[in-house]
This record gives C-alpha cells, structure tokens and sequence, in this order.
C-alpha cells in the first residue's frame, strides 16, 4: 500500500468514525448531563457536522496528491479531537464554561476543516460519478421538466379558453339583455305615441266637425234683418272668417300633432324591431366583418332618420288640403 493510499484510509476511517455518531446519545446526551448543562442549544452543530462527514466518507480520496491528503488529514484530526472532547464531557468534574468551550472547539474545527476540503470535493465527486448514469438521470430530468412544462402549458390553454367561453357568455348575456331593454323601451314608446295619436285623432275629428257646422251655421243660421250698410256687411263677413279660421287652425294643428304622434309611434315599432332582429343577425355569423356591417346597419336602423309616409325628413309641412287626407288615413288605419 502507498502513502496515499494509507493516508486516504485513514481519512476515510475518520470520516466514517465521526459521522457514525449519535447526537443525543454521543453528542448532546440531555438525560446524562441533567436539564441544566447539556449541549441542546448546540443540535444544529452536530447535526450539521454529521452530515457534512457523512458526505465525504465515500470520496476517493486515493486521488488526491499527497499534500492536499495531508493537509486534510491534519485538519481532520482536530476536528476528532474536538468531537472526542464533547464526547468526553462530564457534568461532575467541567462546568458550564468547559462545555461551552468544547462547543466552540468543535464550531471552529469544523469550519477549518471545510475550509480545506471544499476546494477539493467537487474534483472528487466528478471523479467518483458513473457518468452514464448521471447521463441518464440528466436525461429523465429533463425530460420531466419537459413533460411537466408541457402539462402546465395545456392546463394554462385550456384554463384561458374557459375564460373566454366564460367572458363571451357574459358578454353575450349582457348585450343580450341591453338589447332587450332597450326593445322595450322602444315598445313602450310607440304604445304611448299610440295612445297619443288616438286622441288627437279623435281631437281632429271633432275639430273637422265643428268646423264644418259652423260654417254651415254661419251661413244659414246667421240671418241678418233689416236694412245694412256696407260696413255692417263687412264686420258681419269679417266676424264669421274670425271664427272659422280659429277653429280652422285648431283643426288643422290637431291633425299634425296626430300625425307626428303616429309617426313616432311607427318610428319606435321600427327601432324595436330593428333591435330584436340584430342580435340574430350577429349570432348568425362568425365574420367580424359582417358583424361590423350588421351592427352599422342595425345602429343606422334603430337611430337614423326612418320614413314612414306621415312625415318627410323636413318635418310636417302638410297644407290644408292635406288636413282631411290625415284624418280620413287616421280613420281607416285605427284598429
């Protein structure tokens, strides 16, 4: 056998020897020392030097020179020795500061060993490596991490799909629902605007009545007896054209008020109809595009100017003539 290979055994001998120790039974032993001199405050030195030497006892340590060997060596006779010292103690003959002393022994000879062997441990461990089957376990990891990424991805897509099934069924919940409201909303205008026109119509028709019997009864009721003048015959026409144009003009604005009543009220049966077609429209078809050009449609339908042949985009500009057309279409449309 070598020097080398004679120190290195003997490293290893250490090495084995000291990690082979039992904290509470070597090292700590709280039912020897009693519950107020002990080394529990200290389980984390010893259980930290125990597995760093537990670590290296495998390492071969025949590959190293013979300085680094010896070096080691030393380093690793002092740190047993510190350990031999806090197996050694004894409550009956030390003190409290001998076992803090041995402690702080032990801290030190452990922190000089590392200092130099570390240098040394990743050689070793390379040296000591079966690298086919660090290849191979290289290999599985990797092709762990790559199956492991793979699911997350897949659960991350499909996380995200069902987040936007979820936010198109909200979203088509919503306009849904807006387009809704707003159809009733349209609905119950044109009932009002409905409502409206029937009484205006019935205000027209009572307006074209009493029109026409006044005139009828300015004629031939209001006789006239006596002897006039030319004057007296002027007050007298002038009295009776008074009094047919005020209820002239009371017929006449009645009967644009029923028709700009009827005319709102067609215009809002549009827009409602406009709206609750649009969202089938839009269901309909996949196309953004075509769902672009519906919703232009739809919003120019239910918003834009609609003729209805009651009114023209200028308003109501009906002359008189027009009066009795209004309320003869009233008539026959009235349900």
């Amino acid at each position: 056998m070598t020097t080398e290979q004679a120190t290195a055994a003997q490293i290893a001998d250490i090495l084995v020897a000291i990690s082979a120790s039992r904290i509470d039974e070597d090292l700590v032993r709280i039912g020897d020392l009693g519950r107020e001199l002990n080394f529990s405050e200290h389980r984390g030195l010893f259980e930290d030097l125990l597995q760093f030497t537990s670590q290296l006892s495998a390492l071969a340590w025949d590959k190293l020179p013979a300085r680094p060997q010896r070096d080691i060596l030393n380093s690793l006779n002092s740190l047993d020795s510190a350990v031999q010292a806090v197996k050694e103690f004894s409550a009956a003959t030390q003190g409290e500061g001998d076992r803090d002393n041995n402690a702080n022994q032990l801290q030190g000879a452990l922190d000089s060993f590392k200092q130099v062997v570390v240098p040394y441990v990743g050689y070793l461990s390379w040296d000591s490596i079966d690298l086919d089957e660090y290849q191979r376990s290289l290999n599985e990891n990797i092709r762990q991490g790559r199956e492991t990424i793979d699911r997350v991805a897949r659960e991350v897509e499909a996380t995200k799909q069902s987040a936007e099934d979820a936010l198109s069924t909200i979203r088509a919940a919503a306009a849904e629902a807006g387009v809704s409201q707003e159809a009733a909303t349209f609905q119950a205008a044109a009932r009002r605007y409905t409502v409206q026109a029937r009484w205006w119509l019935g205000g027209s028709v009572v307006g074209v009545a009493g029109t026409i019997g006044a005139a009828f009864g300015l004629i031939l009721l209001w006789e006239v007896s006596g002897k006039i003048n030319e004057a007296d015959v002027l007050q007298i026409v002038l009295a009776k054209a008074a009094m047919l144009a005020v209820l002239s003009y009371a017929t006449i604005n009645a009967v644009r008020l029923y028709r700009s009543n009827i005319h709102l009220a067609a215009v809002n049966r549009h827009r409602e109809d406009a709206l609750r077609t649009f969202q089938a429209f839009v269901d309909g078809t996949g196309s953004d595009e075509i769902k672009d050009k519906v919703l232009l449609a739809a919003t120019h339908a239910a918003f834009g100017q609609t003729a209805t042949g009651l009114i023209g985009d200028r308003g109501d500009s009906s002359n008189s003539l027009e009066v009795f057309d209004g309320i003869a279409g009233g008539l026959i449309r009235r349900p």
